[in-house]
């Protein structure tokens, strides 16, 4: 069983391979940024994986990441919400490739290179990871690739697929971040008084986080850069009040997460500080309002939820969720 994958994503990961094409270079920097998430990972010496997308029905963009350590994950793309499905029942030999998604999917094919991608010297990953050689194989992946997301979210049975084989030389990866700040850091940098919201809890079978105002994008925007996951984070209005949804959870020998991302404006995220209360109306694929208040004792309440691909509509609001209140200083006592 795949266990805690989503908790070893390396914060250094959020950087695209310097001085590369844009599409090779995002692609080598999630399948390195993946690599670096697998437990246990040295990153160094050789290693082949692949990568290859597809379109699933109601116009999920499907992706399905693996490497010759075993591991395989398959992401469920659309707008700005995602999940993804890893497992380590899988194997891939550089030709052939299965994988088995507990019972929403299986894949079964063998790859057939067309073409070679030339990727020569000694490329300097941001992330820290030293490259000596990086070897692209496009080809086709031929044979049976089926997955049927819970409540048919959506839904892909296809018998081939475009994509790229990698192999990776690599003397050794040091995880340091970037000296050079994300946007996010930039406008904490200058706006270190922005409110925010937090609550934490259970979900089912794992763990839900639901952050709203300042910092609610670092954290998502860290996974995202190693976990395949499209969400258009870059379409988001800039300068707007941010949310965010990540929940994990185990199930059918998977560990799988699902993601959403909004940002709204001022008036999606009201407070007031006498006494303190906060009221949140985040937009799509959020829906509803969430109330807090802190007198005459911290209540969060209302009707906010958000759609997460394969579980549907989650509420933000239940009484499993524990509450950090908004960052108001000075804090008002209750009159």
């Amino acid at each position: 069983m795949v266990t805690h994958v989503h908790n070893t994503i390396s914060s250094s990961c959020r950087w695209p391979i310097a001085g590369r094409p844009l599409i090779i270079g995002a692609m080598l920097a999630v399948f390195i940024c993946f690599l670096v998430s697998l437990p246990g990972q040295a990153i160094a010496g050789s290693t082949t994986g692949f990568r290859f997308a597809l379109h699933g029905t109601q116009g999920y963009k499907i992706q399905i990441i693996g490497s010759s350590e075993g591991i395989a994950r398959l992401v469920a793309s659309k707008g700005h919400a995602a999940a993804g499905y890893t497992t380590d029942q899988a194997h891939f030999d550089g030709k052939r490739f299965t994988a088995t998604f507990g019972n929403l999917g299986q894949v079964a094919t063998t790859f057939s290179p067309s073409k070679r991608i030339k990727n020569k010297g000694r490329p300097t990953a941001r992330t820290g990871c030293a490259l000596e050689h990086a070897k692209i194989v496009g080809g086709q992946f031929i044979g049976q690739i089926r997955f049927r997301g819970e409540h048919n979210f959506t839904r892909l049975n296809t018998s081939h697929a475009q994509g790229r084989v990698i192999t990776l030389q690599r003397s050794g990866c040091n995880h340091r971040l970037s000296n050079r700040p994300s946007t996010i850091e930039e406008e904490q940098g200058s706006n270190a008084q922005k409110p925010k919201f937090k609550a934490v809890g259970l979900a089912k079978r794992g763990t839900l986080t639901f952050r709203a105002g300042q910092d609610a994008m670092d954290e998502l925007t860290d996974f995202v850069s190693g976990s395949g996951a499209d969400l258009k984070l870059g379409k988001l209005p800039r300068g707007e009040v941010p949310f965010s949804v990540m929940s994990f959870e185990e199930k059918q020998g998977m560990s799988i997460f699902r993601l959403a991302a909004a940002r709204g404006p001022s008036t999606t995220f009201k407070l007031n500080l006498a006494p303190t209360t906060a009221t949140l109306t985040p937009p799509a694929p959020f829906s509803g309002v969430g109330r807090f208040a802190n007198c005459p004792s911290a209540t969060w309440k209302g009707s906010l939820a958000v759609s997460l691909p394969g579980a549907g509509k989650v509420s933000l609001t239940t009484k499993r969720l524990f509450i950090f209140p908004p960052n108001i200083h000075p804090v008002r006592p209750c009159l």
